[in-house]
């Protein structure tokens, strides 16, 4: 018999409930060990509190480094989709909520994971919330999303220690014509060596 997944009510959470949810746990498997609970959320709400975080990453500043590394890691992630990564897809939602939502990140890149990646918290971000997308399914409706990624990820190639991030992102997110227009402004500009190795590999599309 398959076991009962508890609930956690979190319609009209507070933004500091919201916080705590991602980010108050001393067992860094929280999030991936199952039975999950089923969340049951406000999506507008979620987004807010979403967007509120990244842009104003020290809202997290009281946590502990392993906290803020695995709620990090959560957030992008489709383990709890209803928290946050599932509403970006979310077509109930207003297109311009979600759009200022994802154009948010780079807010996220420039005042925290510049400074402290957060082991592979910013490499991996734009990974995981790739796979949430195809999770929900993608679709021509959310494109606008989609693009304003994009316009993130571009903003944060640009921000140093980024690079290789939003090249791994770009890498997943990226059309052929927009990998290719976005690096080839930024290459000139890049070091030699393997930073600039794996900048053409993305531009292809042929990074892991």
């Amino acid at each position: 018999m398959a076991a009962v997944r508890p609930r956690i009510d979190l319609r009209g959470a507070t933004f500091d409930r919201f916080v705590a949810h991602a980010f108050d746990h001393d067992d860094p498997a929280w999030h991936v060990v199952g039975p999950l609970p089923v969340l049951d959320v406000d999506p507008r709400l979620q987004l807010e509190h979403a967007e509120r975080l990244f842009r104003n990453p020290s809202a997290v500043a009281s946590f502990s480094p392993a906290q803020r590394e695995q709620g990090f890691w959560f957030l992008p992630g489709s383990s709890q989709p209803e928290f946050f990564s599932g509403q970006l897809w979310n077509h109930d939602l207003p297109i311009g909520a979600r759009i200022s939502c994802a154009s948010a990140m780079q807010v996220l890149y420039r005042d925290l994971f510049a400074i402290d990646p957060h082991g592979e918290d910013a490499y991996m971000w734009f990974d995981q919330l790739d796979d949430a997308r195809l999770d929900h399914g993608a679709c021509a409706a959310c494109e606008p999303v989609r693009r304003a990624i994009i316009g993130a990820l571009e903003v944060i190639l640009a921000i140093p220690a980024c690079e290789q991030p939003a090249l791994h992102g770009l890498n997943h997110w990226g059309t052929d014509a927009e990998r290719a227009s976005i690096i080839d402004r930024w290459l000139p500009a890049a070091p030699p060596g393997k930073l600039r190795d794996y900048a053409l590999l993305c531009r292809e599309g042929k990074a892991e």
